[in-house]
């Protein structure tokens, strides 16, 4: 329930954006809202039904809520955050896909089981993709995120 959670100051847009990835250490209720997983199978693999996701069902959730004057203010900056993320999500092509193929016939789990090494180091490619300018990544890019002590 939206109401449970601490709200961040609504006149930041980077507040906004990252708050939904920064309540996931508090709650999972909004877990399945950052994926919609789509089968990729360039080899012709058989896919089997991806793990659920709502990203959609969310995103035109976040929509039709910010527009509806009648919700209350604390309310529509809930689901403005969520629409500023889920936009950048669904734009993330690992947030939207999960290939299935011989290596990965159970699926690579959105690019969490496929791992790339970076300077003696393993990661996730899922990970890389969404820390792209992460401190262990590009630590001349860091940025602190905005709600990180909150």
């Amino acid at each position: 329930d939206y109401a449970q959670h601490r709200y961040f100051d609504q006149s930041v847009d980077a507040e906004l954006a990252c708050w939904p990835d920064d309540i996931k250490s508090v709650t999972n209720v909004y877990s399945t809202w950052h994926y919609q997983d789509n089968c990729y199978n360039p080899t012709g693999f058989t896919c089997p039904n991806p793990p659920p996701g709502h990203m959609w069902t969310a995103l035109n959730q976040s929509i039709a809520k910010v527009g509806d004057g009648a919700v209350a203010e604390a309310e529509r900056s809930f689901w403005l955050s969520f629409l500023i993320h889920l936009v950048g999500d669904a734009h993330q092509p690992l947030h939207v896909t999960t290939l299935y193929d011989a290596t990965f016939p159970d699926g690579d789990l959105a690019g969490n089981h496929f791992y790339i090494y970076y300077e003696g180091k393993q990661y996730r490619l899922h990970a890389m993709c969404d820390d792209a300018l992460d401190s262990t990544v590009a630590p001349h890019t860091w940025l602190p995120r905005p709600v990180s002590s909150n």
